[in-house]
């Protein structure tokens, strides 16, 4: 069996006649995204709330981490690792 590969507008590789595979879909997909840098990653855990606000500005956010953080530093490292790594608005 011979298989044809013909480039992507992109200058990726793909099979003829053949859908891509779904890990490689979601592979694409997580390319877009931005990782975060070791800077943002070095605040989150050493000062979680300036890494939020680094993120999403001084809101509710903010106030949640603050609150977190002071209850305990695992809890604000958490939240702030979540609100870093979801796709939300960043402060421009």
């Amino acid at each position: 069996l011979l298989i044809r590969h013909r480039p992507k507008a992109d200058g990726a590789l793909r099979q003829t006649g053949t859908k891509p595979h779904p890990a490689r879909l979601a592979v694409e997909a997580n390319a877009k995204e931005t990782p975060m840098s070791l800077l943002t990653i070095l605040l989150t855990i050493f000062l979680p709330p300036v890494a939020v606000a680094m993120k999403e500005g001084i809101g509710g956010q903010f106030l949640i981490n603050v609150v977190l953080t002071l209850i305990g530093w695992l809890p604000g490292v958490v939240h702030a690792f979540w609100v870093n790594s979801r796709g939300g608005s960043a402060v421009t």
